[in-house]
């Protein structure tokens, strides 16, 4: 009798601890998912605001439609930015973010077309891509 409820008890804790070692699995795999997730995001972000910055470079002057390609370092990534000429009215705005987090690098290019209108530049359409 005694050593039937050891062999009960003993596989009770067995089977609690697989189902623990399946919650810590699943609780790792959720964290590295919302890590990426959050990564992913905050490099898109910082893509956008190169595009804002380039923007803040051009001002409100019409002709300015090139900016020199520019690195800077913020939001813990570094982003690089550039304006050319595209057509007659508009300026085609490139910005490349890339943010390193422990042995992953994510990069997102954002390319947006920018017309000067009512005494300034806006976006008319923009394009996101993972590089």
């Amino acid at each position: 009798m005694g050593s039937s409820r050891i062999t009960v008890i003993s596989s009770v804790y067995i089977i609690l601890g697989l189902y623990t070692f399946g919650f810590n699995s699943a609780d790792d795999a959720s964290s590295k998912l919302a890590t990426a997730s959050a990564v992913s995001v905050q490099t898109e972000q910082l893509s956008q605001t190169g595009v804002s910055m380039a923007l803040v470079v051009m001002g409100n002057n019409s002709s300015t439609k090139t900016v020199a390609s520019t690195q800077k370092t913020v939001m813990g990534g570094t982003v690089t930015y550039a304006a050319v000429p595209y057509g007659s009215s508009e300026s085609q705005i490139t910005s490349t973010a890339t943010i390193i987090t422990g042995s992953d690098t994510k990069t997102i290019k954002t390319t947006s077309i920018a017309n000067y209108n009512k005494g300034r530049w806006r976006i008319s359409r923009s394009y996101s891509e993972n590089l």
